[in-house]
């Protein structure tokens, strides 16, 4: 990719406020991290939780970058004879100059962004299959268009990625983008500039607050998508979530409710609930038609619906639909299930939030009488969701485990006596660290018809402690232990 501009070309998309030195520069790409930079790039300061880019100006100009842009002040020492570009907002910044490189490419694609908390990645593969996965690229926590390939990838990568990937995907001939939108990618910018044509929002349930540090903020955050949407664009909301009506007040593109309830624009009747999968009639403004899914649990229904939604608006008729959303594979990590020798049906899923855990638990308890959970929480992460999911796990699972999850810096059991706040002394659970033999200890105590949640880190290939990182799958420890 032989991209090439002058930073002057650059520069009038950004609020910059002064230039120091020459703008004549060759631009040859957008950086943010001074140890992956290539010569003739533009490198972007960011101020970080961990990090201050404007640090490592210095590491920059010596890798060769092209120019600088960053908030402090011109410092002759600190930015020495090369262009020094100071802006207000660095991470807009970044945006900016990153789409502006890649001649915007989001506005010559059909873009959909989905966020919420929980449902977002099965509902963006559900977008790309009745879009036409040769005509569709994605980014999503699972099988992204050539992002997220880190051993703990991010959601929703940064913003020159993104345009990366879009610009990528429109030399491919590609017709069709489908973004994953975490609230970090909101908060932050990583896809400022990004064009969406339609925005969906799955619900809206606590997580994240280490970051956003109110639910307040956290909403506001999921707003910025919808605020941002034109009035020739479409929102796409689950109306049976309190926060729809907030979306629906503040965006000015046309809305498109769907649910459960026949006063959604788009809702499913006769839902059906088996271990196989879910069923349901989708009634919608442009034609009815009876779904099949081989997807456990009925919240799967929500994350199919607003697919179905999108893919109606593009001209796919109800039988195409169907065709599609049926035969849709599952997702690594999404309620995976595995059957013992015994009869015991065991289950991989990423719920690692209040939400998650409990809409995974309510299902499994409709359709079985014994149900076992093993989960803990992620370290450097919401603190407050803890008891709440201790509270969850025993109030809807009749055995729990905790154990380890990604504990990263924080001891293991810290967050294990943060998990025990929220469980009324006089209920019986059991405290195993090591998250391999929690789960050998309870796949030995199961019996027929028993099912087992296995929860938090789903499709993840790594656990994650304060000194190393090991590779370690939850599926697959599980099968090496069923079949031994």
């Amino acid at each position: 990719m032989n991209q090439e501009k002058r930073l002057e070309d650059l520069l009038p998309a950004v609020d910059y406020q002064r230039i120091f030195n020459d703008e004549g520069c060759r631009v040859r790409g957008v950086s943010y991290d001074s140890r992956d930079m290539d010569p003739g790039q533009v490198f972007v300061a960011i101020r970080g939780s961990d990090f201050d880019g404007h640090d490592f100006i210095k590491d920059a100009y010596d890798a060769g970058a092209c120019a600088v842009v960053g908030e402090e002040q011109f410092n002759p020492e600190r930015h020495p004879g090369t262009n020094y570009v100071r802006v207000k907002d660095s991470r807009k910044a970044l945006a900016v100059l990153s789409s502006r490189f890649y001649d915007d490419p989001t506005e010559d694609l059909f873009v959909v962004g989905v966020t919420g908390t929980n449902g977002k990645t099965t509902t963006v593969h559900f977008t790309r299959g009745v879009l036409g996965e040769q005509s569709t690229d994605l980014i999503s926590t699972i099988g992204s268009a050539g992002v997220n390939s880190l051993k703990e990838p991010v959601t929703t990568p940064e913003s020159p990625e993104v345009h990366r990937e879009a610009f990528k995907a429109l030399r491919a001939g590609k017709e069709n983008f489908v973004v994953e939108v975490s609230s970090h990618g909101l908060a932050m910018e990583r896809v400022g500039q990004v064009d969406f044509d339609v925005g969906i929002f799955t619900n809206l349930t606590r997580d994240h607050l280490d970051f956003h540090e109110t639910m307040k903020n956290y909403g506001e955050a999921k707003l910025k998508l919808f605020r941002n949407l034109s009035q020739e664009d479409v929102a796409i909301v689950n109306e049976d979530d309190d926060f729809a009506e907030t979306i629906t007040r503040e965006t000015v593109a046309e809305t498109i409710s769907f649910g459960l309830s026949s006063s959604s624009d788009v809702y499913a009747d006769r839902v059906e609930r088996t271990k196989e999968g879910v069923s349901f009639e989708a009634r919608t403004p442009w034609g009815e038609g009876y779904f099949s899914l081989k997807y456990f649990g009925a919240y799967n229904v929500y994350n199919a619906l607003p697919a179905i939604t999108v893919g109606a608006l593009r001209g796919r008729d109800i039988p195409e639909l169907q065709e599609v959303i049926s035969s849709s594979g599952l997702l690594p990590g999404r309620m995976e299930r595995v059957t013992t020798a015994k009869g015991a049906d065991i289950f991989i899923d990423f719920a690692h939030n209040p939400g998650g855990l409990r809409e995974s638990l309510k299902e499994l308890n409709r359709l079985y009488t014994n149900v076992k959970v093993i989960f803990g929480c992620g370290g450097q992460s919401d603190r407050g969701k803890r008891p709440e999911m201790g509270e969850i796990g025993v109030s809807l699972a009749d055995e729990v485990i905790l154990t380890s999850d990604n504990p990263k810096s924080e001891d293991p059991l810290d967050i294990v006596t943060e998990i025990e706040r929220g469980i009324p002394r006089d209920f019986n659970y059991e405290v195993i660290l090591d998250r391999k033999e929690a789960i050998k200890v309870e796949i030995d105590r199961l019996g027929p018809d028993d099912a087992l949640l296995i929860a938090g880190k789903g499709h993840e290939r790594y656990q994650v402690f304060d000194d190393e990182t090991i590779e370690y799958n939850d599926l697959e420890y599980v099968k090496r232990l069923i079949q031994d």
